[in-house]
């Protein structure tokens, strides 16, 4: 967040926002996911609870129509301000600036915004630029409203597509979301009201006028540059007059190095056709000649589709019945021939090449992996902590390093090798005889474990490759369509990623097992809130990286409060207890067909620190003392104090 002596923070909600620029009351045309809700015009009171959990669960941007009346240009009534859309823009790869690059930037502009003519009434920030808004009295017309909108872009040489009546602007007061692009959230925030509103006259007056010529040239000089973060306006069309399209050449220099065939196709599908057919790319949607037909009238369009970020040619003549075509298709077409000679065509006009060898160098590493887990014993006095947590079950571990070996396919945005396997898959490759089939909660506790000690790290939303992400989550949603069940809880397909067992890795990973059994921990019973309550919110996360509430599940803190009262009583009046003693008290007092052995286990660790207290097992002394009937020694919870006594 830009902070300067100039502009300052200034507390005013976004409910006063809108009703500045709106009015109390009114009814309000509100975009979300790049959306308008055309036949939900409601106040913002009525959509707001809505509006924040599509923004903070779905991920979806939101926006608003600042002017009022409708969702079409010829619908809108009323002009309520004029604005302008400033953007740092992205680097010449097409990717967001950093953050720091972005702050300079916007420093850059705000001494700019300071000379303005005119001061604005508000301005507010976004991750990547400001928006900034001059109220205006009613009055004004669509005409006056475009003139004056040139106006303002060419002065603060801002986005250039920001003059149509029923433009939409992001909404203050939620999160600017790229979840494809692995970018951190940016809570767009006003940072800036002055309470002044304007005749348009006024504005007319402070900002000269620009003829078409200058405002075309201006626009022009955007593309190619380092502005290619410029808003895109569907509403608008580059028009192309040419009567064919050709092949030009490809004007990027630098080689492109691909590391996966099915990457390959994805990153061909998001690049603009349009230099390949040798026009000049834009943000823009643009109308071209149809490539499949004679076309002596533009009747193609070329677009790009924002759910995937994909570029489709689409004919609209009645003449032509190709249907809409990828770059790929394209090629395909033109050159008559299969998607293989159309991929390697592509290849060269874009100066890419194929280049999978790292998988070889990750299986090395992964076999590397195998052998020091077969020979674990050899490392038993260097780990003996890690020894002890995963001695039993090596061949576990084994049967999912062979796996990931097996299923290199891709490489997550932060370059490590990631694998795709659901819990189903990870039972099968075990080929235990003595394995329970359909018993998937172990393999889920096996995962857990492996993952808390470091041998393994499931893949947040972010590391994930956009196509991988939007796939799985078209197939979880898929999934819940099928069970008719709308708050279902159906997780997307797991993504992994195994590290190279270094030395350090593994002392790592011999420290946590300590931790863990001085904490008392059951390797049967780590989840995720017992990770939260031991080691913290981070590490919870860093495991569990789907669970996006930072504290204990409104289950989980229903269960802890029992079982901590029960433990207490019991405590209380035989001066220890038991893990199944509490089971058994839970299940016949309150009939929880949920309540297990292993599920009470998970917050014994943390009531244990919370009261000072310890589980160990009862020796001969301790059995006496509590009058403790029991053929064999059993585990027992007490305070600590008495161990000192009782325990040598």
């Amino acid at each position: 967040m830009i902070n300067t002596e100039i502009l300052k923070n200034t507390t005013i909600t976004t409910d006063e926002f809108l009703n500045e620029i709106h009015g109390k009351e009114a009814l309000i045309y509100f975009n979300v996911g790049n959306k308008t809700w055309t036949h939900k015009p409601q106040t913002y009171a009525e959509a707001k609870k809505n509006l924040k959990w599509l923004n903070q669960h779905k991920n979806q941007d939101i926006c608003y129509i600042v002017n009022s009346g409708g969702t079409k240009n010829n619908q809108i009534n009323n002009i309520n301000a004029s604005f302008l859309d400033w953007d740092s823009g992205k680097d010449a790869d097409g990717n967001y600036f950093s953050l720091n690059i972005v702050k300079n930037k916007k420093t850059e502009f705000l001494a700019v915004l300071q000379s303005s003519p005119i001061i604005p009434s508000f301005v507010v920030e976004t991750r990547n630029g400001f928006q900034v808004y001059w109220l205006l009295h009613s009055g004004a017309t669509s005409e006056q409203f475009i003139d004056v909108q040139k106006r303002i872009a060419y002065y603060f040489k801002g986005d250039p597509s920001i003059t149509n009546p029923c433009r939409v602007m992001r909404l203050p007061g939620y999160y600017w979301v790229k979840p494809k692009k692995n970018l951190t959230r940016f809570c767009v925030n006003i940072i800036k009201y002055n309470p002044v509103r304007y005749y348009i006259n006024n504005l007319m007056s402070s900002f000269n006028s620009v003829t078409q010529d200058n405002y075309d040239s201006y626009r022009k000089s955007l593309m190619g540059n380092d502005r290619k973060g410029a808003h895109n306006n569907n509403s608008g069309y580059y028009k192309d007059n040419t009567s064919s399209v050709y092949v030009g050449t490809n004007p990027e220099d630098n080689e492109i190095i691909i590391d996966n065939r099915d990457y390959l196709i994805e990153y061909l599908k998001t690049m603009n056709p349009a230099k390949y057919f040798g026009l000049e790319p834009s943000d823009n949607d643009i109308i071209l000649s149809c490539p499949f037909h004679e076309d002596k009238q533009p009747s193609a369009h070329l677009y790009k589709y924002e759910e995937n970020g994909y570029y489709y040619l689409k004919c609209h003549s009645n003449r032509c019945n190709y249907g809409t075509a990828t770059i790929i298709d394209i090629v395909m077409k033109q050159e008559n021939c299969n998607t293989g000679k159309a991929i390697k065509i592509l290849m060269e006009f874009f100066n890419i090449r194929l280049d999978d060898s790292w998988k070889d160098k990750k299986k090395k590493i992964l076999e590397q992996n195998i052998n020091i887990i077969k020979d674990i014993k050899k490392y038993k006095a260097d780990y003996p902590n890690l020894y002890k947590g995963i001695g039993r079950i090596t061949s576990d571990l084994i049967s999912k390093l062979e796996f990931a070996k097996k299923h290199i396919l891709f490489r997550s945005c932060n370059g490590e090798f990631l694998f795709v396997c659901a819990l189903r898959e990870f039972q099968k490759a075990i080929c235990n005889p003595f394995y329970i089939e359909g018993d998937l909660g172990r393999q889920n506790e096996r995962v857990d474990r492996y993952c808390l000690l470091g041998l393994m790290r499931k893949l947040t939303d972010e590391e994930i490759p956009d196509f991988l992400l939007a796939n799985a989550y078209e197939k979880r949603d898929s999934m819940q369509r099928g069970l008719f069940k709308k708050n279902v809880n159906t997780p997307r397909t797991q993504f992994y990623t195994i590290p190279e067992y270094t030395t350090e890795l593994l002392q790592e990973a011999d420290n946590t097992m300590k931790l863990l059994k001085q904490s008392g921990v059951r390797m049967n019973a780590i989840s995720r809130d017992l990770i939260l309550e031991l080691f913290g919110e981070e590490k919870a996360h860093l495991i569990y990286p789907q669970i996006k509430y930072k504290t204990l599940s409104k289950s989980g803190k229903a269960i802890k409060s029992k079982i901590e009262a029960t433990l207490l009583i019991e405590l209380n009046e035989k001066g220890y207890s038991k893990t199944s003693d509490i089971v058994c008290h839970l299940q016949k007092e309150y009939d929880w067909n949920s309540v297990t052995d292993r599920r009470v286990k998970k917050y014994i660790p943390g009531l244990l620190q919370k009261h000072n207290l310890v589980e160990l097992t009862a020796n001969k002394q301790l059995k006496e003392k509590y009058s403790i009937e029991s053929k064999g020694y059993p585990k027992i919870i007490i305070e600590k104090n008495v161990t000192e006594v009782c325990v040598a």
